[in-house]
């Protein structure tokens, strides 16, 4: 059974800057498709040099955006987005805490505008547990063998090499 591995990253250290943990807040407590908004708009706040730091540590870390410009900023976001939401702190501990604090601002100021801060006063800095998904049936029935065999051409109906 395939399940996927979500990790709980403790409250952040006290090196943590006062707008990181409040974009931490909003990436963990805020819906999805209003944070979808308010980060894209901070991706494309920041400058090439930041955009090129972001999307190198996506790559890096979630193994994604391999052809992705810096160019590209509604992409960079949703992938930057799907990582942590995914598995926390997968982008944005990585990130260099220059860069961090920019993005946190341009995210923390769209959010500001928004009402995205509700309830930050009360929490407590850690982020949520997230349930073990079951397994969906993505590998239900896969055939090691046959897909080894269509691979090779040695199956009936496969492709050639």
């Amino acid at each position: 059974m395939w399940t996927r591995r979500h990790s709980h990253v403790a409250p952040a250290s006290p090196e943590e800057s006062p707008i990181a943990r409040r974009y931490r807040f909003v990436l963990r407590m805020t819906g999805d498709d209003v944070v979808r908004d308010v980060h894209r708009a901070g991706v494309t706040a920041l400058d090439d040099g930041d955009r090129q730091v972001l999307l190198t540590t996506i790559q890096t870390q979630l193994m994604s955006g391999a052809r992705l410009g810096v160019d590209r900023a509604d992409e960079i976001s949703r992938l930057a987005l799907l990582g942590e939401r995914r598995r926390a702190g997968s982008v944005i501990a990585h990130l260099p805490a220059d860069v961090l604090d920019r993005l946190a601002t341009s995210v923390v100021r769209a959010s500001e505008r928004s009402g995205l801060l509700e309830g930050y006063d009360e929490w407590d800095g850690a982020d949520p547990v997230v349930a073990e998904e079951a397994d969906s049936g993505y590998r239900s029935g896969f055939d090691t063998v046959r897909h080894y065999d269509i691979v090779q051409g040695r199956a009936e109906g496969g492709f050639s090499t």
